[in-house]
């Protein structure tokens, strides 16, 4: 029986043409390709076959799996950062003006979760970067397409509508703790708050604004700063009583 190198000449001789042939074929295919979700699946189904391969103690197909990873890699990454680009040079003048999600935002959300989560058991530094250049894009993007709203109001409503839908279809198909997943919810998290401060400040503005301050004396437990607030407080207190009424009914 033969052993170790002569073995691998042995299995090269036999199935050398084929693999060849295999990989060529795969050349073919991917050089025209732009769907990249297949190739990041097919990278990853190769992952799967060489480690099984490894714990059957099958080193004759090595080369061969590293040759399908060098012919899929290169077209994965030129075809995503064609994606990112595309998000770059969109010009928000040119869609509608529509205050829900926009639909580039709910691609991107299906697309960074197809990928997010096909990679889960086996990451790369590659992908986690790319992930995040195109996350950064489209935050941009978002921000643009905000501007082209002249109220705040609106602008708050428009991003608090994107990132629901990103972080929605994220908690969907990943992780609640993955990255993509928290800075979306913190930035809905800010917007969120800042559009409550945008609906309430013309109403109760001074009354946000005393509770900002006096916060800090709470903390520390400063009794004395509290106390120096009382009459502004009791001014406060008899303002809103005084026009509550007229408030609701506006």
């Amino acid at each position: 029986m033969v052993r170790g190198a002569q073995a691998q000449d042995l299995f090269n001789q036999i199935m050398g043409k084929t693999m060849t042939l295999m990989i060529k074929n795969l050349d073919s295919n991917v050089m025209n390709c732009f769907d990249t979700i297949a190739m990041f699946l097919c990278i990853q189904l190769i992952y799967r076959y060489q480690l099984m391969c490894h714990k059957r103690c099958v080193p004759a197909l090595d080369k061969y799996w590293d040759s399908l990873q060098n012919s899929i890699w290169p077209r994965f990454e030129y075809v995503f950062r064609l994606n990112i680009q595309s998000i770059r040079d969109c010009d928000p003048t040119k869609f509608n003006k529509e205050m829900g999600p926009h639909y580039i935002t709910r691609r991107y959300a299906e697309f960074s979760a197809a990928i997010v989560g096909i990679s889960e058991h086996f990451p790369n530094e590659t992908v986690s970067r790319l992930l995040l250049e195109l996350q950064n894009e489209v935050e941009c993007f978002i921000l643009r397409m905000s501007a082209i709203f002249p109220s705040r109001k609106d602008q708050l409503i428009y991003l608090i509508n994107n990132y629901d839908l990103v972080l929605g279809v994220l908690m969907e198909h990943i992780r609640d703790n993955s990255k993509e997943a928290e800075s979306f919810r913190e930035q809905l998290t800010l917007r969120s708050a800042e559009y409550v401060d945008e609906i309430l400040s013309p109403h109760f503005g001074g009354i946000i604004q005393f509770i900002k301050d006096c916060e800090p004396y709470l903390e520390k437990d400063q009794t004395d700063e509290l106390k120096r607030q009382e009459r502004r407080s009791l001014a406060l207190v008899a303002a809103f009583s005084a026009n509550w009424k007229n408030l609701l009914k506006n």
